[in-house]
């Protein structure tokens, strides 16, 4: 510690120059960390912005705390989460990490389990460790209270300097991941936070019959007929046979379900989303409104009002409306956004028997088939929508091999994408016999069935990149459509699979609605969202517009049809946030009464979760010394289980831990538990989500 300690002591000019080297050598680490892990490439201006922020944010923050270990700590947390993070979410998902991120990540951090999960908490927790290290205030208290104001001003600076929240709007026609490249991680996220907080979602009576001016509301009328709705979104439900470059030994899609996409006119639907934030894909199908962009989720931003969507409008008109989501309630706001959407009854995964799964999630045809009971159950006096979300086919495509071996294999090989492959065959398998199943039973229904995004594929390879689609993260101009879009196909009752052509996801929300009450039934927003000079879709923080060759990507200094895109998609935003968050303006211009305050019934037909232990140990061990030790040190128990449903975890008194399950066993892992450093009897017991802990065993710390 001497060195260090002589550091303080040096001229303050040596003192700068000394940070600076290590400023730059940390963003040389985490540029070639990105570069190695991901295949992800800064240019020099990039590396030259994060070595001058990086080191003017180290600089205040030892001017402040005069600590030089953990100055360097900090640094060091920086680096990652800015350059590394950034150029891994790049890859991965299309886009830079943003301040909108935030709520994200935190949900998405629910579809992890086992060594990823771990993975992904040891690093928050060692980063956000070694962050609040170097801004501890330490003994300068007082001086402390300078940092914040010091570093927000350094960072504004930055962004006031190059005009940085400019150069991220969609009308620069410049890609977000290509501002990342040239920029900085530093920069980027900087600028990104002020337009973040720039936004204003409450628009004025004003903007929204600014934005209505053309467009008036629909009518709707008790339906003389109306047919029953099932909605199905399958999870990453996209056509990889499109990927140039690779060879599967056999179609990944159930030839049913080829058939009736080939019948119905390849028809398609633009979607919002990348790789991840189904919620958003939601939002759109249900409510026929954009969702927000730039990393926002409308279901996680929290919805203020009660929205006249699909399920809430039907509701209005007799039918019943039910959610199946088999995955827990609160992911995504579910348990709210649901209820505001209009849905009378939401059926999260304690409405399921989870007897098959694949990975986390149930397998699709249990999650298929036991929603068909449901429906054989129904009674025949209201007639229903019933919306349906997959998970087989979610990233990581884990599958329970035993039952569901690998048929399909990929050439040239790429893991994400053969897994990928496997998943959606069993999915869609199990799809065409639910529909099959439903055409014979409700042989007059309307079946809708769309993905929600196009699958993340990892990237060694990546095979959108072999394929053309993109390029070292940055998305191709000519892949922008192709990426938005994913299949559609709508059967509509006896009359067989129906055209629809390619549409962005929102509208099909009234078309719906439409086809199923012969017209009599319509959003009320309807006639805004299907007029045809209003056709946009953002995606990947740029817009797309329809053209006589098909849809494709704006940029700055685009034709006509770009800027009258760009003025629709700013129409349709602010119809979008005043009924979602602002005053509902819209209801009022147009006399069109609310659907009034909806109540959500959530079914736990399964209470709580079950781990039907047989046996499990170790059950004694030694003060002090870890007990069954793994490779890493941790002390971790072992299980042997006649059943597991749902998602347990582990106590031992008070201290938790996840129990990861595989084929009838299971383990618990602690990495340092207290429970071994005190003597005598230990309550073990697991607890699931809202219910109370079940006690099954003792555990008995010795002596030494």
């Amino acid at each position: 510690m001497s060195k260090w300690m002589n550091f303080e002591r040096t001229t303050l000019w040596k003192q700068l120059a000394a940070s600076l080297v290590v400023s730059i050598l940390m963003v040389l680490l985490a540029v070639c960390a990105a570069r190695l892990i991901v295949g992800f490439s800064y240019a020099p201006l990039a590396v030259f912005w994060d070595s001058l922020l990086l080191f003017a944010v180290m600089a205040v923050v030892h001017w402040v705390t005069r600590r030089t270990v953990a100055t360097v700590a900090l640094g060091f947390a920086l680096a990652a989460f800015f350059i590394t993070g950034n150029g891994v979410k790049s890859i991965m998902l299309g886009m830079p990490l943003g301040l909108a991120d935030l709520k994200p990540a935190v949900a998405l951090l629910g579809v992890l389990e086992g060594a990823r999960l771990a993975g992904a908490v040891a690093g928050i927790v060692v980063l956000l460790g070694l962050a609040l290290w170097g801004l501890w205030p330490g003994k300068n208290r007082l001086k402390w209270l300078l940092l914040p104001p010091l570093l927000v001003a350094t960072i504004l600076g930055a962004v006031w300097l190059v005009n940085g929240d400019e150069i991220l709007s969609s009308e620069s026609g410049v890609s977000r991941v290509d501002v990342l490249k040239q920029r900085g991680g530093f920069l980027y996220l900087a600028s990104d936070a002020v337009r973040y907080m720039r936004n204003d979602r409450i628009p004025s009576r004003s903007k929204v019959a600014h934005a209505l001016a053309a467009t008036k509301a629909r009518g709707s009328s008790m339906p003389t007929h109306a047919r029953n709705i099932h909605l199905i979104l399958v999870e990453s439900f996209w056509d990889v046979t499109a990927l140039d470059g690779f060879k599967m030994s056999s179609d990944p899609w159930d030839g049913r379900i080829r058939d009736w996409w080939n019948a119905g006119g390849r028809s398609g639907v633009l979607s919002p989303v990348f790789g991840g934030a189904t919620a958003n894909a939601e939002f759109e199908v249900l409510c026929g409104l954009p969702a927000t962009g730039a990393g926002r989720v409308v279901f996680s931003e929290g919805i203020t009002n009660d929205l006249p969507c699909m399920p809430a409008v039907l509701r209005q008109y007799g039918y019943l409306t039910t959610a199946s989501h088999p995955y827990k309630k609160t992911f995504w706001n579910r348990d709210t956004a649901y209820a505001k959407v209009g849905f009378e009854q939401y059926l999260p995964d304690q409405a399921f028997e989870m007897d098959d799964r694949d990975g986390m999630f149930l397998n699709d045809r249990s999650l298929l088939f036991q929603s068909l009971a449901r429906l054989n159950l129904l009674k025949k006096d209201r007639p229903h929508l019933s919306y349906v979300v997959s998970l087989s086919s979610h990233y990581p495509y884990e599958r329970d091999r035993t039952k569901r071996p690998d048929r399909i294999q990929v050439t040239p090989a790429a893991v994400a994408l053969g897994n990928y492959a496997n998943a959606i065959s069993y999915s869609t398998e199990a799809l065409a016999d639910y529909v099959d199943a439903l055409r014979d039973m409700d042989p007059d229904a309307l079946i809708v069935i769309f993905g929600d995004h196009a699958p993340v594929l990892d990237s060694s390879p990546d095979p959108y990149e072999i394929a053309g689609l993109r390029e070292g993260g940055t998305t191709l101009p000519e892949g922008y459509a192709r990426l938005s879009l994913t299949p559609l196909i709508v059967i509509d009752g006896k009359n067989g699979p129906k055209s629809m052509g390619t549409q962005p996801l929102y509208e099909l929300a009234p078309k719906i609605v439409e086809m199923a009450t012969a017209g009599q039934v319509s959003l009320p927003h309807a006639e805004a969202i299907l007029h045809p000079d209003m056709r946009t879709r953002n995606f990947l923080a740029s817009m797309l517009v329809p053209g006589n060759e098909g849809w494709r990507r704006c940029s700055r200094d685009d034709d006509k049809s770009c800027e009258a895109g760009r003025d629709s998609r700013n129409e349709l935003r602010a119809l979008r946030d005043d009924l979602v968050w602002g005053h509902q303006y819209a209801l009022q211009m147009w006399d069109t009464p609310n659907v009034g305050k909806h109540g959500m019934t959530i079914n736990r037909d399964h209470y709580g979760c079950v781990f039907d232990v047989e046996a499990w140990g170790p059950q004694v061990g030694s003060k002090g010394q870890p007990m069954n030790k793994q490779p890493s040190g941790n002390s971790a128990l072992w299980f042997k289980v006649r059943r597991v449903r749902g998602d347990p975890v582990l106590f031992v008194d008070d201290e938790r831990a996840d129990i990861v399950v595989a084929s009838g066993s299971a383990s618990a892992s602690y990495a340092a538990p207290q429970f071994i450093h005190a003597e005598g009897e230990h309550r073990v017991s697991y607890q699931c989500e809202d219910e109370a802990p079940v006690a099954f065993g003792k555990l008995t710390i010795t002596a030494k």
